[in-house]
This record gives structure tokens, sequence and C-alpha cells, in this order.
């Protein structure tokens, strides 16, 4: 589980809420029903069936709390960015990510 500070996670918690492409984004169904699906399919949202008239900030605050900001982080975001990305991109990321530089769009 990530560690972080509690005003990270205040932040990170109304990023999530209030941002919904952020979270929406990561996922690879485009349209509310099939993420709907696709997070059932990974084993969240137990109380959700596929057919629930479900919106994106209700379907967000249910995962806040079933999961909260550090489990949306790890079980959801991260893993997806690790399936995008090659583990050198993500090193590069990280570099400048430490040094406070924006990386280059043309990797």
């Amino acid at each position: 589980m990530v560690k972080m500070h509690p005003k990270t996670r205040v932040k990170l918690r109304r990023y999530l809420i209030n941002a919904d492409p952020f979270l929406w984004n990561v996922l690879e169904k485009k349209n509310l029903k099939t993420r709907l699906k696709q997070l059932i399919d990974l084993g969240f949202l137990a109380g959700y069936s596929v057919g629930t008239n479900a919106t994106y900030n209700r379907i967000n605050q249910v995962l806040l709390v079933e999961l909260g900001v550090e489990g949306i982080i790890t079980r959801i975001v991260i893993p997806k960015v690790t399936m995008l990305f090659k583990p050198d991109t993500l090193q590069y990321f990280h570099r400048c990510w430490e040094q406070g530089q924006t990386p280059t769009v043309d990797l």
C-alpha cells in the first residue's frame, strides 16, 4: 500500500472526485457502461451490476470509499500505467519527476 501524507491524500481525493478523466482515462473502455463492466470484471464495485444506471461521479465516490486514494493508485492507476509504458520510458519519467523537469513528448 502506498504511504502518503494526509494533505496529499486529501488533494488526490478531490482530484479523483472532480476530474473524472484522470481516473476514467486510465481504463481501456470508452463509455460509462463498458467502463463500469471493466471495473466489475477487475473485482471492484461489488455492489453494482452491469445494468446499473450509475454516473461517473457516483462511481468515483464509491471507489474512493471501497479502495481509498491509495487503493485507486496502487490497484488501478499503477498497473495500467505499467502496462502502457515500457520500463525505460517509466524510468525516464521518474528521472524527470525527481529533477523537476517536464518530459519531452516525442518519446
